[in-house]
């Protein structure tokens, strides 16, 4: 693990590459080496996919922007549950960077995805190459959108199957 960011009533953990093979390859051992419980089902195959064909390939390589390019697990602190996870979908480009999250069906319903949507903005705020958060959602994902709104996002953008999300990260007001 490489990072913490943390909330109440969550922690986030950025995960190494050593990490994401074993998340992937060996989940029960993985669950064990790192005292944490996953859901059923979990890493599923979307995930799965993201890591091997995203995340590993550019983490390899990606140096100091190694953040931007590997999983974060979001963990309950009390009770070591595996919650759900998010990535960034590449390094901040002009000071812009996007967001994506997943949060398990058993953990839904309980503002994790707002709350670690605050988190990572006041993470953030404590980075010169992070001006903007983006997130996408589909028009039907009416979690996903009370979440952002929760979290602060705007709606910024209107696409034929998606809605774009940004918050500043700026402190000035």
């Amino acid at each position: 693990m490489l990072l913490q960011i943390t909330s109440d009533r969550l922690i986030a953990n950025a995960l190494s590459i050593e990490e994401l093979n074993d998340f992937i390859s060996t989940p029960a051992a993985f669950a064990a080496k790192m005292k944490i419980n996953i859901p059923p089902g979990e890493p599923d195959e979307a995930l799965t996919d993201a890591i091997t064909n995203f995340l590993l390939p550019n983490a390899i390589n990606a140096g100091e922007d190694y953040l931007f390019f590997t999983l974060w697990l979001i963990i309950e602190k009390e009770t070591p549950n595996m919650a759900g996870s998010f990535c960034f979908h590449g390094k901040p480009e002009n000071g812009k960077v996007e967001i994506g999250y997943g949060i398990n069906a058993l953990f839904q319903g309980r503002g994790y995805v707002t709350e670690v949507l605050k988190a990572v903005t006041d993470w953030a705020r404590k980075r010169d190459d992070i001006q903007l958060l983006i997130a996408e959602t589909d028009h039907g994902n009416i979690a996903s959108i009370i979440a952002l709104e929760k979290a602060d996002f705007e709606k910024t953008e209107i696409r034929e199957k998606t809605f774009i999300y940004s918050t500043t990260t700026s402190t000035l007001d």
